[in-house]
């Protein structure tokens, strides 16, 4: 490897280190940006070929333990009464047909989850899944009128009203798959205030091992 660097011998680790202690984040972003653009259409994931979906993201975060003396102050408050620990979450948005990171967001361990949706951009006909530590029903009024669509996990403590029953199999025997098929409608909040109602779809979901979901989303005819 040294070779084709036209290198006769490794840099020191002190000599990266100083030279990525100088070197701005932005370029490591824009070689990255700059690779993803290039192969993208060449590590797009078989599996889900055939899906009548085109966009599809997935979000998530994931928190980097670190010692509370290098981040003071930084974490959530334990419910077990202990120390907080110190740590960064890492918020990321991945491309499901590809696998690879399209945005990622840094932050301290304590920020709530839901705050990296305020910060994607996306075209009309996104299609975002994401778990319910993301629920914020103002941002999914938003991307409504912009035509971007959402699958998430219902909390189990919301509150809504029910408009329609399209199918309810819960009276049946060993049933499997969708149980129910419901239009909702939940409030829409802003500085604590309802300012409008925002219709969904709810799908009850037991799967071949019993477990039961429950699904929400803003789009009506997939």
């Amino acid at each position: 490897k040294l070779s084709h660097l036209g290198l006769d011998k490794a840099p020191a680790r002190s000599t990266l280190s100083d030279a990525n202690n100088k070197r701005s984040y932005q370029v490591f972003e824009t070689i990255y940006y700059g690779l993803l653009r290039q192969y993208h259409s060449f590590i797009s994931d078989s599996r889900l070929k055939g899906l009548s979906i085109r966009n599809l993201k997935i979000i998530d975060s994931t928190t980097i333990q670190l010692f509370c003396e290098l981040l003071r102050g930084v974490g959530r408050n334990r419910l077990d009464g202990g120390r907080k620990k110190g740590g960064i979450k890492v918020h990321a948005m991945l491309d499901a047909f590809s696998g690879v990171t399209e945005f990622v967001r840094m932050t301290e361990a304590r920020e709530h989850d839901r705050k990296f949706l305020y910060h994607l951009k996306l075209a009309a006909n996104s299609w975002l899944v994401f778990d319910k530590a993301y629920n914020v029903y103002h941002q999914f009024a938003k991307w409504t009128t912009q035509k971007v669509w959402f699958v998430t996990r219902m909390k189990d403590n919301a509150d809504f009203h029910i408009t329609k029953v399209l199918v309810d199999k819960t009276k049946k025997k060993n049933v499997k798959g969708v149980l129910k098929e419901q239009y909702i409608t939940v409030g829409v909040k802003q500085n604590g205030k309802e300012v409008g109602r925002l219709k969904l779809r709810r799908i009850t979901f037991k799967t071949a091992e019993g477990k039961v979901y429950v699904f929400i989303t803003n789009n009506f005819t997939l």
